[in-house]
């Protein structure tokens, strides 16, 4: 619904901003120009957050000695393990899944995208 339809009006945009001066070059076929634009657009406003995760997962690698000195001290001991890893990343206030945020936060947009162009 109003999902998709905000990824149309924009995109629609995008593309009514750049036909005019694409076909005064020659340029008849300007959408996938409009989607390219589009994208470039929707990954600068994503760079804040793609520069955290990549922090954040340096950060994580930084912990990995750690994780292996803890699963060998607790190696029979799964639950043990768990909550001392879980309590060494609470510690540094580090989230381990913090690397899949940016990817959910793409993949409804470039859902959205995909939908929007099949519906133009």
């Amino acid at each position: 619904g109003a999902y998709i339809q905000l990824f149309k009006t924009t995109l629609n945009a995008v593309h009514s901003t750049i036909q005019g001066p694409l076909q005064n070059v020659g340029i008849e076929q300007s959408w996938g120009v409009s989607i390219a634009i589009f994208t470039t657009i929707v990954r600068t406003l994503l760079v804040p957050l793609s520069i955290e995760q990549s922090k954040s997962a340096e950060y994580i690698k930084s912990l990995k000695p750690y994780v292996a000195d803890i699963k060998a001290k607790y190696k029979n001991n799964q639950e043990a393990q768990n909550r001392a890893t879980a309590k060494l990343y609470e510690d540094a206030q580090q989230n381990p899944l913090a690397g899949c945020f940016v990817a959910l936060i793409q993949l409804p947009v470039f859902l959205g995208l995909y939908r929007g162009v099949r519906l133009l």
